[in-house]
C-alpha cells in the first residue's frame, strides 16, 4: 500500500469541510489495522475512532491511525475524556483531529482546546513523533501545518451542552460541533433521535454553530433526514459503525444463504 502521508494529503479533510462538501463517516470501535486498510479502500471519507466506547490503547491506536492514513482516511479521534495525555497521543501519532467528548462547560472546553493548539503540538514535535515525520522538518514548519490542518470538535450530546451551546460555539481554538443524536435522545429521555424535542434542541445548537462559523457533524441513524439536516448547516454525517455494518452484513448474507432453501 503507498503512503499517503504528504502535508497536501494530511490538509485535505480540514479544506473539504471549508468547502462545504457532504462527507460521509464511520464510528470505528476495533482495533484490527486490517480494518482501516479495508475501510480506506471504500469510499467512506473519514473514521471516528470512539477510545471511549471502542477497544483502543495507546499501541492499537498508533497502528490503526497509521494503517487508515496510509490508505489516505482521514481520521478523528473521539477520545474518552479531557485527559492531556490522551491529546497528546492522539496529535502524536497522527490524526486530523480530535473529538471532545461530552461537552458542557466551556472552562474545560476552552482548556482542553487551549492544550491541544499549543502544548500538545509542542510536545507532539519535541517527542520526536510520527505527526512531526520524526522531527525531519523544522519546527517552523510543523508547527504551521498543525495550525492549518488539526481540527478540533466538541461533541455535544447531552442537555447541560445544548443549554451552553452559545457560548461553546464562541470559544476561541474550537473548528466544528458534532452532535451526538442517540446520546442527547437518552439523556433527554427520549425513546428517539427523531423526537421532536430532541430535533428542536438539535436545531438549536445548529443555529449557534452557524452563527459562529463552525463545522457542523451529526450521527445519522435515519438516513432518510440527511437532506434536512444539511439544511441546517451539517456536513459531516457519521452513518454506522464498523461493529454494527459487520453485523448486518453477517446478518444479510445468511439471510440471502437460507432464502434459496425456501
Amino acid at each position: 500500500m503507498s503512503s499517503n502521508l504528504s502535508p497536501d494529503k494530511r490538509l485535505a479533510l480540514k479544506q473539504r469541510l471549508a468547502a462545504g462538501e457532504n462527507l460521509c463517516g464511520l464510528f470505528t470501535r476495533l482495533d484490527a489495522s486490517e480494518v482501516y486498510e479495508a475501510l480506506a479502500l471504500s469510499p467512506i471519507d473519514v473514521v471516528f475512532m470512539d477510545i471511549e466506547h471502542g477497544v483502543f490503547d495507546r499501541a492499537s491506536l498508533s497502528r490503526c491511525v497509521f494503517t487508515a492514513r496510509a490508505g489516505g482516511l482521514p481520521v478523528l479521534a473521539r477520545l474518552a475524556d479531557f485527559n492531556r495525555s490522551d491529546i497528546h497521543h492522539a496529535l502524536s501519532v497522527g490524526v486530523d483531529g480530535i473529538v471532545l467528548p461530552h461537552a458542557a462547560a466551556p472552562g474545560e472546553i476552552a482548556e482542553a482546546t487551549r492544550f491541544a493548539r499549543g502544548p500538545a503540538v509542542e510536545r507532539a514535535y519535541a517527542g520526536v513523533s510520527r505527526a512531526s515525520r520524526y522531527r525531519s522538518i523544522s519546527w517552523t514548519d510543523f508547527k504551521t501545518e498543525a495550525a492549518e490542518r488539526l481540527l478540533i470538535f466538541a461533541q455535544i450530546d447531552e442537555p447541560p451542552g445544548v443549554q451552553n451551546a452559545a457560548k461553546i460555539c464562541t470559544l476561541p481554538g474550537l473548528d466544528g460541533v458534532f452532535l451526538g443524536s442517540i446520546g442527547l435522545s437518552l439523556a433527554m429521555g427520549e425513546a428517539s433521535p427523531s423526537a421532536r424535542a430532541v430535533t428542536d434542541a438539535i436545531e438549536g445548537v445548529c443555529v449557534e454553530a452557524r452563527k459562529a462559523g463552525l463545522f457542523l457533524g451529526l450521527s445519522l441513524p435515519d438516513l432518510a433526514t440527511a437532506a434536512a439536516w444539511r439544511s441546517h448547516g451539517v456536513s459531516l454525517f457519521l452513518v454506522d459503525s464498523d461493529q454494527s455494518l459487520l453485523m448486518k452484513a453477517a446478518h444479510a448474507r445468511v439471510e440471502q444463504f437460507r432464502s434459496h432453501f425456501a
